[in-house]
């Protein structure tokens, strides 16, 4: 079923002009899967900024937190359109304003 989405997906996100930005979700309790790993450079490659967000952060203690980060900045690479990692908890409200100005510094 996911492969019947991707012509449509990969045709949305390339031709909207107005597209900056992507905001990638990583449930931090399992981090970046395969999809994440693939789907990152395919954006950067196309000029789109990758903002990944690691969610349920509030799921995990503080002192686990941290490696997670590092691990997903490891995994997906370095480079002008990839943006720091942000802890994010609906719950907590953690990392929303965080989120925003990373959205807000897009425009």
């Amino acid at each position: 079923m996911r492969e019947s989405w991707r012509p449509l997906i990969e045709s949305y996100l390339q031709d909207r002009r107005a597209l900056r930005a992507v905001v990638l979700l990583v449930d931090i309790r399992r981090g970046a899967e395969e999809e994440e790993l693939d789907f990152a450079p395919w954006l950067m490659a196309r000029n789109i900024k990758v903002i990944p967000v690691l969610t349920k952060a509030d799921k995990l203690g503080k002192a686990q937190r941290q490696p997670i980060v590092a691990r997903l900045q490891q995994d997906l690479g370095k480079g002008p359109l990839l943006a720091r990692p942000i802890l994010f908890s609906a719950h907590e409200g953690l990392g929303l304003e965080e989120l925003w100005r990373a959205i807000d510094k897009v425009r």
